[in-house]
């Protein structure tokens, strides 16, 4: 079975308002779709959600089509992080932008395969499997305003996207410059201060920038081999 795995990017129009409390809010890391349901009246969406759960409380309360929400923390002990995590239980009216969304990518002989993640870019990443030209067929029929750009395309495998740990461009920046000073040598070799130099940042920021990815890779990893 062929997949694809698709990074969707929004105009202004097409962006759904929590997602976009995500790409301005700095207390916002991602949000993921784990499962949902629709019907012609109302859409049940579960989200796993990364960042300020007051935020994305506020965003909610500030979306006109979302009816009700129950958010429900996850110890912070459980997870090995410092920010906020926890599930989103969201009920929504559904918009015309998202039924034109979800409708080319429901279509006949197409399945998406959960998570579809939400990302502070401003961007969304999912996979699709199905026959070639169902796959090649909702590629072209995604509404104005959205633009996909097609990652991978290959044999589906659910391991195949252990090593997309959907870091941000600043995040690969940081972990390609450790690599080549040699910060991931036996004995190191490179420091936080040379890769700071390199990416033109502070030792703090570039720490952050490493600590971040390295932690999306391994929790990646362990979700996808463990399943």
């Amino acid at each position: 079975m062929k997949y694809v795995r698709c990074t969707l990017r929004f105009s202004e129009s097409m962006i759904h308002p929590v997602h976009q409390c995500i790409t301005e809010d700095d207390a916002m890391v991602k949000d993921q779709l784990l499962h949902g349901n629709r019907t012609n009246e109302m859409d049940t969406f579960l989200f796993y959600v990364e960042g300020g759960m007051d935020t994305y409380a506020s965003a909610l309360d500030r979306t006109p089509q979302i009816r009700e929400y129950e958010l429900t923390p996850i110890a912070r002990a459980a997870t090995g992080t410092d920010n906020e995590e926890f599930y989103a239980y969201v009920k929504q009216e559904p918009s015309e932008t998202d039924e034109q969304l979800f409708d080319a990518f429901t279509s006949d002989g197409v399945i998406v395969v959960p998570p579809i993640d939400f990302l502070g870019d401003g961007t969304a990443k999912l996979t699709v499997l199905g026959e070639p030209a169902a796959l090649s067929s909702v590629l072209d029929v995604v509404p104005d305003g959205v633009h996909v750009d097609v990652d991978r395309i290959g044999e589906y495998d659910r391991h195949d996207g252990v090593f997309e740990p959907d870091v941000t461009d600043r995040q690969y920046e940081a972990l390609v410059t450790a690599f080549e000073t040699g910060y991931y040598e036996l004995p190191r070799q490179g420091s936080l201060e040379e890769i700071a130099r390199e990416m033109g940042c502070s030792t703090a920021t570039a720490s952050e920038h490493l600590r971040k990815a390295e932690r999306k890779i391994i929790e990646r990893f362990v979700v996808y081999t463990t399943q």
